[in-house]
C-alpha cells in the first residue's frame, strides 16, 4: 500500500474514532455512555496504527505517538474534545508531510442509481434491502451486528465523509470489511450516498426529490 493510501487511511481511522469517542463519552469526560462505541474507537486507532510503517519517515514517529496519546487519553476517560484536538494535531502533521489532499472529493455528484447497485451487489447480504441490518448473513456473522443504516436517531451525526470512510477502510472489530481496494472512488461515494438516504423518510424525499423513498427501495434492490 502506498504512503498517500496510508495517510489517507490514517487520518479516516483518527477521524472516525474522534466521533465514536464522542458517542460513547460524557461531554465532561468520566463517565461512559456507550461502553460499544468507546471500544469501537479505540479498535479504529489500533487498526490504523498497523501500517504507520509506510507513512514517510518524516511524519512516522510522531503519527505513532499522537495515536498513542489519543489511545491513553480514552483510557483515562478524558473529554471527546480533548481527543479531536490530540487528533488534530495528527491530521495537521499527516497533511503536512503529505502536500495532497487527504479525502478524494468527487469531482462531479455521486451517482445514486449507481451507489444503490453497489449496495445490492456489496452491503445487502448483510445490511438488509433496506439497510436495517436484517440481510440473509446477519444472523451468521460474529460479534456486533450490521449496523442499522435507516435509525435515523443513531445515524443522524454519520456525515457523509463518515459514510464514505467507513466503507473504504471498513470497521475493525467488526464483519463490516473494507472496500478501498474492490471499489473505485466514484463508487465508494456512490454508495456512501446513497447509505445516507436509507435513514430519511418519504416525505422528506418528495421534498428534495432527489433521493429514492423507501417504499421504492424493494425494487431498486
Amino acid at each position: 500500500m502506498d504512503s498517500l493510501s496510508v495517510a489517507r487511511r490514517t487520518v479516516a481511522a483518527a477521524s472516525l474514532a474522534v466521533k465514536e469517542y464522542a458517542s460513547g463519552v460524557a461531554p465532561a469526560g468520566g463517565t461512559v455512555t456507550a461502553p460499544e462505541e468507546v471500544s469501537e474507537a479505540k479498535q479504529f486507532l489500533e487498526h490504523a496504527r498497523l501500517d504507520l510503517d509506510s507513512l514517510p519517515a518524516a511524519v512516522r514517529a510522531s503519527a505513532d505517538a499522537d495515536m498513542r496519546a489519543m489511545l491513553a487519553m480514552m483510557d483515562r476517560l478524558v473529554p471527546p474534545d480533548s481527543v479531536a484536538a490530540q487528533a488534530g494535531t495528527l491530521i495537521k502533521r499527516i497533511t503536512t508531510a503529505m502536500g495532497a489532499a487527504l479525502d478524494p472529493f468527487p469531482g462531479q455528484p455521486p451517482s445514486l442509481a449507481r451507489g444503490a447497485a453497489v449496495f445490492k451487489e456489496q452491503c445487502i447480504q448483510c445490511h438488509g434491502s433496506t439497510g436495517r441490518g436484517d440481510g440473509p448473513k446477519a444472523r451468521h456473522l460474529q460479534g456486533p451486528p450490521p449496523a442499522d443504516l435507516a435509525d435515523r436517531t443513531a445515524m443522524a451525526d454519520v456525515s457523509l465523509v463518515d459514510a464514505y470512510r467507513k466503507v473504504t477502510i471498513g470497521v475493525a472489530g467488526t464483519a463490516m470489511p473494507e472496500f478501498e481496494e474492490s471499489l473505485s472512488s466514484d463508487d465508494l461515494w456512490a454508495v456512501a450516498t446513497y447509505i445516507a438516504t436509507l435513514r430519511t423518510d418519504d416525505a422528506w424525499c418528495t421534498r428534495g426529490r432527489r433521493c429514492t423513498p423507501p417504499s421504492a427501495r424493494g425494487a431498486m434492490a
